[in-house]
């Protein structure tokens, strides 16, 4: 549980994309609670949202966001534990339309250098083709804003440049 939420805290995932990686956590053997625990922890905070706090509020709120979310990680793993049953997990039906043909994998052991290839592999190729469409609708559509705006970014009223205007 308390590895689960300490390296839940860093990570830049939310809440809908913590849900798959929980759920290959679950299958490679980590315990409810501990999966309770990387669920609570890891949408809660993030290097962005916690800079984003650094930068809208003090360093006080900043260091407390990632321990309440610690705190409220490891309670729940905790409880999660103390309550769980010993059935046994339900399986999941393979909606994929594979035949059980495909449903038996060789079991691929890869060394550590292999592995970080194949992180970076992954990382550098295919979560980059999921996103690339839509950063480039997101950079085409900036650039027609800034291009339309022009100069009238002077013009904005002086009480929506700070305070809780600018929030």
């Amino acid at each position: 549980m308390f590895k689960a939420a300490v390296l839940g805290i860093p990570l830049p995932l939310c809440s809908c994309s913590v849900l798959p990686m929980a759920h290959q956590l679950r299958k490679n053997g980590l315990n409810k609670g501990a999966t309770a625990s990387f669920l609570i922890s890891t949408p809660e905070t993030g290097v962005d949202s916690i800079l984003l706090t650094y930068s809208l509020t003090d360093p006080i709120l900043t260091v407390a966001r990632p321990a309440a979310a610690f705190l409220t990680a490891m309670t729940t793993g905790f409880l999660v534990n103390q309550t769980e049953d010993e059935t046994e997990p339900v399986e999941l039906e393979d909606s994929s339309g594979c035949d059980s043909c495909c449903s038996t994998q060789p079991d691929i052991k890869m060394s550590f250098w292999e592995k970080i290839i194949e992180v970076f592999r992954y990382s550098m190729q295919t979560v980059l083709k999921d996103l690339a469409p839509y950063l480039l609708l997101g950079f085409i559509l900036a650039g027609i804003i800034s291009a339309l705006m022009g100069d009238v970014f002077t013009d904005i009223p002086e009480f929506m440049t700070s305070g809780w205007g600018g929030m």
